[in-house]
C-alpha cells in the first residue's frame, strides 16, 4: 500500500527504518532537508527532528514497535532553510510470522 503512494505521490517524503536505523529516504527528503544521504544514514535523521520533538518521536516508535500498534508520529523536521514545519508520520510496521519488527514504513505528511 505504501510502496503504491509513493509511486501515486512523489512529492511525499518517505522514511525506512525498523531500529530508528535510516534505511531509505526518497528524493523529496534530499530536497527538503537539503543533505546527502551520508548524512542522514543510521540515526543521523534525528539531527533533523526539533529537538524538542525527539524523545517523543523515539518513543512513539518504541510504542509502536513494542506493542504492534501503529505508527502515529508528530514532529518538526528542519528544512534546508533552517526552519522547522510539523509533519504527520504515519506508520506501517511489518512483522515475522513469530511477531518480530522487520521493517517500518512510514511517509511525513
Amino acid at each position: 500500500m505504501l510502496g503504491f503512494a509513493r509511486m501515486c505521490s512523489p512529492s511525499v517524503p518517505d522514511l525506512y527504518s525498523c531500529t530508528r536505523q535510516l534505511t531509505f529516504v526518497n528524493s523529496r527528503v534530499f530536497e527538503y532537508i537539503g543533505v546527502p544521504l551520508e548524512s542522514l544514514r543510521g540515526n543521523g535523521w534525528l539531527e533533523y527532528v526539533h529537538p524538542d520533538d525527539r524523545t517523543a518521536a523515539i518513543d512513539n516508535w518504541m510504542r509502536s514497535v513494542m506493542t504492534g500498534a501503529p505508527l502515529e508520529n508528530q514532529f518538526r523536521l528542519r528544512r534546508a532553510d533552517g526552519v522547522y514545519r510539523w509533519f504527520y508520520v504515519p506508520g506501517l510496521l511489518r512483522r515475522t510470522s513469530d511477531g518480530q519488527p522487520t521493517q517500518c514504513n512510514s511517509e511525513a505528511f
